[in-house]
């Protein structure tokens, strides 16, 4: 090695130390500013939650504080702010949700205290309120459900509005699949009843209309169905009375087409049919014995 490439390597070794303390210096010096950045920003987020909170603003107080970072500073400071507000929001949910349910609107009720978050000091009371604002809603679908008039989508509207965070939200459920099921059943009874009933059909039919559930709306189109199937079915008995007591007139049988006749009711039209099948019958009998009488019983008279 020549001495002119050794002063030259000697050369750069006394440098390199000088530079990398620089690198070093830099390096340190760019961490400063870059937390003293991270800092300041972190110091105008907790800002404007404080500037929120004083204005009234919980829930952009909350937003606000809930992005500053656990690595900050002011990161504690801003927790403090941040329960303050949690707890105002609560509160000022809380007399909205009361407020509503004076008013009868529990649905709003319960929509305004399920947003209390589980952190917030009044969590469990607004739990209790969505508990009992829900049974007080169906208690009030089961009003509507048990009225004489049709108000089944009415009920599971108003029962629908129970919220899946309610404690009875299962229990509401299974209720409006019960009256679903309780409706389907009766329809189904009520068409299987007429549909026999056209066909005369009537022990179908009575069958069907009987095992139509208990309801207020349905116990009433029921007991018309029953009476409606009762009706057709004793016309029908009539009918096949006043039929035989024809035929047995026609047969020449008078006294037993009388006796048949008899049965029938003196409703209309029965009443005019058996008088007029009596006095026929009548008649044929009196011509039978007067042509018995005539004939000294050598002729057939009948």
């Amino acid at each position: 090695m020549s001495i002119t490439t050794g002063l030259t390597f000697a050369a750069i070794a006394a440098v390199i130390p000088g530079l990398m303390g620089c690198f070093i210096a830099t390096d340190a010096y760019l961490r400063q500013q870059s937390r003293q950045q991270f800092e300041r920003e972190q110091q105008a987020i907790a800002n404007t939650a404080f500037a929120l909170e004083t204005a009234g603003d919980y829930q952009g107080c909350i937003a606000q504080a809930e992005q500053v970072s656990s690595k900050a500073n002011v990161y504690w400071a801003t927790q403090l702010h941040l329960r303050n507000c949690q707890t105002k929001l609560a509160m000022f949910q809380l007399a909205q949700a009361r407020q509503n349910a004076a008013q009868g609107e529990f649905a709003q009720a319960i929509e305004a205290v399920s947003q209390i978050t589980v952190g917030a000091a009044q969590y469990n009371e607004a739990q209790q309120l969505i508990q009992q604002w829900s049974e007080r809603i169906l208690e009030i679908a089961w009003s509507e459900y048990w009225q004489p008039i049709d108000q089944l989508d009415q009920a599971l509207t108003i029962a629908g509005a129970i919220p899946v965070n309610s404690p009875i939200y299962p229990k509401a459920q299974a209720q409006m699949q019960q009256w679903r099921q309780l409706w389907a059943d009766n329809h189904q009874h009520w068409f299987t009843a007429h549909a026999a009933l056209n066909l005369e059909q009537f022990d179908v039919a009575l069958m069907q209309a009987q095992q139509i559930k208990e309801h207020p709306f349905w116990a009433h189109s029921r007991s018309l169905l029953i009476q409606t199937v009762e009706e057709k079915r004793l016309q029908q008995q009539y009918e096949d009375i006043w039929n035989t007591a024809e035929h047995l007139l026609a047969q020449g049988e008078p006294q037993n087409a009388i006796d048949t006749a008899t049965q029938l009711p003196n409703t209309f039209p029965w009443g005019e049919r058996k008088r007029q099948v009596i006095d026929r019958a009548e008649a044929k009998r009196r011509q039978v014995i007067l042509c018995q009488s005539l004939s000294l019983g050598l002729l057939n008279c009948y």
